[in-house]
């Protein structure tokens, strides 16, 4: 095989020799045998119960990113807990002079 070890049927013929099986028969039998060792392993493992974690009750917004629109107007990213992420316009009410 060495002095041919660039032509896909010297390595084909390699593995014939080696192992006996053609590349299709050995490919199978590898992963039989994997498959078998996997089942084995999992019929050996053994599983514990599971507590599911309280989510808590957060009702609070983020406004990411806010970029002045002009003087009554901003837009921003908005996030929280079970919201999709969204752009938003957020309007600024004028401040009213003291009396």
């Amino acid at each position: 095989m060495g002095r041919n070890s660039w032509n896909l049927s010297a390595f084909k013929r390699g593995i014939k020799r080696t192992t006996g099986r053609n590349q299709k028969h050995l490919y199978q039998q590898m992963f039989k045998q994997i498959r078998e060792e996997w089942e084995t392993e999992k019929h050996q493992q053994s599983t514990t119960e599971v507590k599911a974690i309280e989510v808590p009750e957060d009702d609070y917004l983020r406004y990411l990113s806010p970029v002045a629109i002009n003087d009554s107007t901003l837009m921003a990213e908005l996030r929280g807990p079970g919201i999709r992420s969204r752009i938003v316009s957020i309007h600024i009410p004028a401040a009213r002079p003291p009396p």
